[in-house]
């Protein structure tokens, strides 16, 4: 078998090498606690605004937020310096890690169709002012994003768990009487830790889950 038939064996035959649909996934926030602390916080400034958790716009069935468009999974990345030798001559100085990436530096951001129920107005806007008068040594100000993927026949091949989220910025927009398209709303959030969870042998045999900590 010359490489070219073994090339496309492996991607007609070998189900390990099918590639997934981009459009098989889902996000979720765990927010259920989140509504009451958000309240609690906005109200030491005599804000009242109303507050709902993500599972007005969640499906129970597929445990997706539905109005979900768009998410950035953050890269993986170092930061790094060269390392400079007065009198080397010719010789080109070298270089070294001087640190991991931040989280802050690296965010995770999800764009939200607004719907006459905006997620965005009723849960993240607030969420920020809350953030604003507590900090983030309010615990309870912090939640967790999951983004699921899936093979091509449904079944989870991989999981991003965010821990510690909190978001940074919820994008303005603007409002105009010309032509204009559905609004998005693009949301930042920072966290303080992340797993990825890989379904490494999904077709045979037992299902292996090996678990990541990318701490």
């Amino acid at each position: 078998m010359n490489l070219t038939n073994s090339f496309l064996d492996k991607f007609s035959n070998d189900r390990n090498f099918s590639l997934p649909l981009p459009f098989h996934w889902t996000v979720t926030i765990e927010d259920n606690n989140l509504p009451s602390a958000i309240k609690a916080a906005i109200s030491k400034i005599n804000l009242n605004l109303t507050v709902t958790s993500s599972d007005d716009w969640t499906d129970k069935l597929s445990d997706n937020i539905f109005v979900a468009q768009e998410v950035q999974i953050p890269a993986e990345s170092i930061e790094m310096t060269s390392i400079a030798q007065e009198n080397r001559g010719g010789f080109m100085p070298g270089y070294g890690v001087t640190q991991r990436t931040d989280f802050l530096s690296r965010n995770i951001s999800i764009n939200f169709l607004e719907t006459e129920k905006d997620i965005e107005t009723e849960l993240f806007r607030p969420w920020i002012i809350a953030l604003g008068v507590d900090g983030l040594l309010n615990q309870k100000l912090k939640s967790i994003i999951t983004v699921k993927q899936y093979t091509r026949d449904g079944s989870v091949r991989k999981v991003y768990a965010f821990k510690g989220v909190f978001p940074t910025n919820a994008e303005g927009y603007t409002l105009t009487y010309g032509d204009q398209d559905f609004l998005i709303k693009t949301v930042t959030f920072g966290y303080t830790n992340y797993t990825v969870t890989t379904q490494t042998s999904p077709y045979v045999g037992d299902i292996n889950i090996p678990t990541t900590n990318l701490a």
